[in-house]
This record gives C-alpha cells, structure tokens and sequence, in this order.
C-alpha cells in the first residue's frame, strides 16, 4: 500500500513540513500534531496511549486483512469449482463425440467385414461348383473308360 503524506505545522506557525504518515495512519499524525502545536514533550502515558491507539489500528487492520484474505480465498474456490464444472462438461461433450465417432467407425469397419465375406462366400461358392463340375466330368471320363475296356475286354490296371 502506497504511504500518504500530509503537512504537519510547524511550530508557532499554521504551514510546515511533510511527514510520511505511517501504517497507523492518522492516529500517530494527531500525537505529532498535538505534542508539536503543545511544544511540550510526550509523556509516558501520552505514549502509552499511542501504543494502545496503534495497537487497536494494527488489530483492526488484521481483522480486515483477514477478512479480504477469506473473502479472496472464498472467491478463488468459487472460480476453481465454477472451472472444474466447465471442464467436467467439455470433458463429457467431448466424451460423447468420441463415442459417436467410434460407433461411426464401428459401423463401417463391420460394413466392409460383411462385403469381404460376401465376396469370398460368392468366391468359394464358384470355386465349389467348378470343382463339382470338374468331378463330375472326372467321373463321366472313368465311365467311358471303363466302357471302352469292356468293349476290348481289357483288364482294368492294378491300383
């Protein structure tokens, strides 16, 4: 806090010099004042009323310090809660986009896994067919044979 200054008189004059003002603010300038404009030396209890005066100063001024301390500190929670709850909803927004574009991803990852079974289904389904065909016709090809071994009266071959 900036220190204040105020004139004080002189003596047996109404204009004087600057003081500095200290953290007791006017209590200590009114002592100087009234032992300056008395010109008559500050007494024990002069002094002790002082130290009592500033005494009060310097505990009221606690208080308020303490005070402004709390109400600051009750300020920053309030701002700390109001940023962890903004931070929680971003959190759960973003959460939820995420989990939307997975499922987005899940989808089209079991679309295509679908099409390539399809595919090798229709694959395999004519690579069965034409190797059905191809013992079919194996087959009809040993039943000729085995007519025309007939017809020679050949002996079929040993296996």
């Amino acid at each position: 806090m900036a220190r204040r200054t105020r004139p004080l008189p002189a003596a047996g004059s109404g204009r004087g010099k600057r003081a500095q003002a200290g953290p007791a603010g006017s209590v200590g300038e009114r002592y100087i004042m009234k032992a300056m404009n008395d010109e008559a030396p500050a007494t024990k209890r002069d002094l002790a009323e002082l130290e009592t005066r500033l005494s009060e100063r310097i505990a009221e001024l606690d208080n308020r310090l303490s005070e402004r301390i709390t109400e600051l500190d009750n300020r920053l929670s309030q701002r700390i809660t109001d940023l962890d709850h903004r931070l929680s909803e971003r959190i759960a927004g973003v959460e939820t986009r995420l989990s939307e574009r997975i499922a987005g991803v899940e989808t089209n990852i079991l679309k295509a896994i679908f099409n390539l079974v399809e595919s090798f289904d229709k694959r395999t389904t004519a690579v069965e067919k034409g190797q059905s065909m191809l013992v079919e016709r194996l087959s009809i090809i040993e039943t000729r044979l085995l007519e025309v071994e007939k017809r020679l009266h050949l002996r079929p071959p040993a296996a």
